[in-house]
């Protein structure tokens, strides 16, 4: 699959070494889209944490422009769990583990919550971060504890606690 989007990538700039912008247009990535929105992401949270198939699904989407991204996780956040029965329910599930684990998670404790937050990363990192940054915006001094923790968390997950940050910061409600 990632073959069939390098492919659509212009060429590589011979001094600055960049890749070149991914036409968005293009058939390649019309289909990738509809992947990724139908089946890749809302499938991501029935499978517990699993690495493997977070970092195969983002092989995918590193190839999609940030804004075209952050409308994938805004689609996942709002629309997507409530698009299935299954989601629904395994929504629930995942901020009640992403509570609970926030909840035991102190400066003596990381170590050994490394693994249940990671996996619960893997697979519903929106849930999680979601949890994960209204706790710090509650409790100042949870922020370095949670960074602490997130020692095993793919690429794909920080680039969505980036954007749930980033939500986070332009709500205009939140002081």
């Amino acid at each position: 699959c990632c073959i069939l989007l390098m492919h659509v990538q212009l060429a590589v700039d011979p001094e600055t070494k960049k890749q070149g912008r991914v036409n968005p247009e293009h058939p390649v990535m019309q289909f990738w889209t509809k992947v990724l929105r139908l089946h890749m992401l809302p499938a991501l949270p029935l499978i517990r944490g699993n690495a493997v198939c977070t970092v195969e699904i983002w092989n995918v989407m590193r190839f999609f422009e940030t804004t075209v991204r952050w409308r994938f996780y805004g689609e996942w956040k709002t629309h997507m769990y409530k698009s299935h029965p299954e989601l629904r329910v395994r929504a629930v599930q995942a901020d009640r583990e992403a509570k609970g684990i926030l909840r035991r998670l102190s400066s003596n404790t990381a170590e050994t919550l490394l693994g249940p937050v990671a996996k619960l990363a893997h697979g519903n990192p929106i849930i999680f971060f979601t949890a994960a940054v209204n706790q710090i915006m509650a409790y100042d001094n949870l922020a370095a504890v949670v960074i602490s923790s997130l020692r095993y968390v793919t690429t794909m997950g920080f680039d969505v606690l980036l954007y749930i940050v980033i939500e986070a910061l332009a709500n205009a409600d939140k002081p």
